[in-house]
């Protein structure tokens, strides 16, 4: 079967730009050592068409759906676009299971300086114990179960008398994070601007070793 994989980014207006090495870009990760700026984007790439599952991201800032992730206010309580009210949820439909990734690209800037400033990763309230936490490599967080149903069966096939005539596709919504920890956010000074992209990716479990570059999962433990 061919590789299904879907890309939502949302991201902020900005005129910094992202230098990624090319080859780290090819497969889908950025190297624990590569600094950059952060790439101006006005739109969330389009979705593209799987036949076997769809994967979308969307963010809130407390229950007010955003387009994208322009604006976004560090020191402001009553912004409607605070960081601390931001909220990631990824939704799956689909006939077959996938392995779900977010990345979350992060960029504290002086705009007196135009300087990128050394900051901590943000405290995000992950929701739940499922998500692994793998920044530190990878700038994503792995959902360790795939999502969907664990194999096509005949449970998923609607049948009218005796002929099959469609599938029905598993719905799952997956909270990534609801709200920031801000006692550990830097950057209250009026002069310093954030930058933040979120990305979902998902492939098929078998395949995660091509599309994702890696012989194993981060949370397992590899064979001696």
């Amino acid at each position: 079967m061919d590789e299904k994989k879907k890309i939502n980014w949302f991201c902020r207006r900005s005129w910094m730009i992202l230098m990624i090495a090319a080859a780290a870009a090819a497969v889908g990760l950025l190297g624990s050592g590569t600094l950059g700026w952060l790439n101006p984007q006005e739109e969330a790439v389009s979705d593209v068409a799987v036949s076997d599952f769809h994967i979308a991201g969307q963010a809130y800032f407390g229950q007010t759906a955003a387009d994208d992730l322009s604006g976004i206010k560090i020191s402001t309580a009553s912004s409607n676009r605070y960081l601390g009210d931001l909220k990631y949820v990824v939704n799956y439909e689909g006939i077959s299971p996938a392995l779900v990734r977010v990345r979350i690209l992060e960029q504290w800037v002086d705009r007196k300086t135009d300087s990128i400033l050394d900051a901590p990763f943000t405290s995000y309230r992950i929701q739940g114990d499922g998500w692994y936490d793998n920044r530190a490599n990878d700038y994503c967080y792995y959902y360790k179960t795939p999502v969907g149903p664990s194999l096509v069966t005949s449970a998923a096939v609607t049948v009218s008398g005796s002929a099959a005539v469609g599938v029905k596709a598993q719905k799952q919504q997956l909270v990534l994070f609801d709200g920031v920890d801000m006692d550990s956010v830097q950057g209250s000074d009026a002069n310093t601007e954030f930058t933040l992209i979120i990305q979902v990716e998902a492939v098929q479990p078998n395949r995660y070793r091509q599309f994702w570059n890696m012989e194993h999962l981060p949370w397992e433990i590899p064979e001696p």
